[in-house]
């Protein structure tokens, strides 16, 4: 199951296929492009997002995945 255009749509704040592929990419959210050149939204992105890891998916893997912060490890001294 694919969201319909209206909702990727509405997610992205777009109408424009090139521009809410961009946004989905942004986002870190995984997609698909379709024949017609617009994006196909897994359900599973908005209702479960970053569950689905296999696929076509075009958004970067380091943007779904939360940054840490970098800076020394306190916990061993506990």
């Amino acid at each position: 199951m694919f969201l319909s255009r209206e909702q990727v749509e509405e997610l992205t704040g777009y109408r424009r296929p090139s521009s809410q592929i961009k946004q989905l990419r942004s986002q870190g959210v995984h997609y698909f492009v379709a024949a017609d050149g617009y994006p196909r939204v897994p359900v599973t992105q908005v209702d479960h997002p970053g569950a689905s890891k296999r696929g076509g998916g075009n958004a970067p893997s380091a943007a779904a995945s939360p940054k840490k912060k970098a800076g020394p490890d306190f916990t061993a001294l506990a």
